[in-house]
């Protein structure tokens, strides 16, 4: 009985969540600040809830030069992130228009178990675009085969980069 209700209380919940897209404002976000990201549609600590409070990510980059990125997040959702767990820090390249240019690269992995309110420091290898030009880098929390944060309201961390 317990079994059944825990069940569908958590399918309820997926369901209610649903997915949908960040919104888009167009302006990088410079690459010396940080980003706040919370979910708009539930309460301000939900289960996709972080912070990046300092990262290291260049604002020009060699084309097919890998770079390691250290990022400092907080979580600041309702649930722990296991240590070595499925919930990671992730990137992904966009152009100008918003389009992607690549597929997803570029995961860091928590050491530790990091508990709700607690900060971790995670290294990330990003490579970018063989193209020059301007693109977007975006840092955002994502537990894997499951969803990406920022589809749950949470606000991704964008920086401009330019590519030679």
């Amino acid at each position: 009985m317990c079994r059944t209700l825990a069940v569908t209380l958590g399918i309820a919940f997926l369901v209610s969540c649903g997915q949908k897209s960040p919104p888009e404002t167009g302006k990088p976000v410079p690459a010396a600040e940080g980003a706040r990201a919370t979910d708009t549609a539930g309460s301000a600590q939900s289960a996709f809830a972080y912070e990046i409070l300092e990262h290291n990510t260049p604002i020009s980059m060699h084309a097919d030069s890998a770079v390691a990125v250290m990022l400092k997040v907080r979580n600041t959702s309702n649930r722990a992130w296991p240590m070595r767990g499925m919930i990671k820090t992730g990137c992904y390249w966009t152009d100008e228009k918003g389009e992607r240019v690549k597929a997803p690269e570029g995961r860091g992995l928590p050491q530790e178990e990091i508990l709700p309110g607690n900060v971790a420091k995670i290294k990330v290898l990003v490579t970018p675009p063989a193209a020059p030009g301007t693109y977007f880098l975006t840092w955002d929390m994502v537990e894997e085969h499951v969803v990406w944060f920022g589809n749950r309201g949470a606000v991704p961390l964008k920086v401009a980069i330019t590519v030679s």
